[in-house]
């Protein structure tokens, strides 16, 4: 199973299904060209700073992490979708 949950069937996915699911893995796993992946941002965030908002008119990270969460979900669940259709 990937960090994000999915299970993997590569025997049955074409290289485009392979593709998606590798993008969703990529920001949680691996190297990143910009500095630490989304895992190693999470990790470094202190509870107590969470909802902290960092200025006026921005949005606390809680709610960030949240809306990441929230798509990654989404898209998970389109995946999964997409594997019963391609069956």
């Amino acid at each position: 199973m990937s960090r994000t949950g999915v299970k993997s069937a590569e025997g049955n996915l074409n290289g485009e299904m392979r593709q998606l699911l590798r993008m969703i893995d990529e920001p949680y796993s691996g190297r990143s060209w910009h500095g630490p992946n989304l895992r190693g941002v999470l990790a470094s965030i202190s509870p107590g700073s969470l909802r902290r908002r960092p200025g006026r008119g921005r949005l606390a990270r809680e709610t960030l992490i949240h809306g990441i969460a929230a798509r990654n979900l989404y898209h998970v669940g389109q995946i999964q979708r997409i594997k019963r259709l391609m069956k």
